[in-house]
């Protein structure tokens, strides 16, 4: 039996491309009170916003149901909730740790390919080879 994880890795963005987009504007706009409280978000009107299908929309919808952000509402759309000065604080936080984790795994990145460039280096010169730039 394989055990899966409830909790999406921090680091990766769940939706890729448009739905990424969408999400991360929506989310925005909720957190900073461009979308206010009990606004009603509609997936048309969004859709023709951003310039795309219903699907990425729907799918960036669903993830912020899934985070409490909106609430569904049959035959009308989806309706802002509103946010606290706790769920702000968590979602600052949850970001700020994605942000520095994606940090640290690019200069880990940089350093690995610079060790492995000079190994490469020092091995052709000890070979009597002259090392390509």
């Amino acid at each position: 039996m394989v055990r899966r994880s409830l909790v999406a890795p921090v680091f990766k963005h769940p939706l890729s491309g448009a739905a990424a987009r969408v999400h991360s504007e929506l989310k925005e706009g909720i957190l900073t009170g461009r979308i206010p409280p009990g606004g009603v978000i509609h997936e048309i009107e969004t859709a023709a916003r951003f310039r795309v299908s219903k699907t990425p929309v729907r799918d960036a919808l669903s993830l912020l149901r899934a985070e409490g952000l909106v609430q569904a509402v049959p035959h009308r759309g989806y309706i802002a909730t509103e946010v606290s000065l706790r769920d702000f604080e968590i979602s600052l936080r949850s970001f700020t740790f994605a942000r520095s984790l994606k940090v640290t795994r690019q200069r880990s990145l940089r350093s690995t390919r610079h060790q492995n460039r000079w190994s490469t280096w020092r091995a052709l010169s000890a070979a009597g080879r002259r090392p390509r730039r």
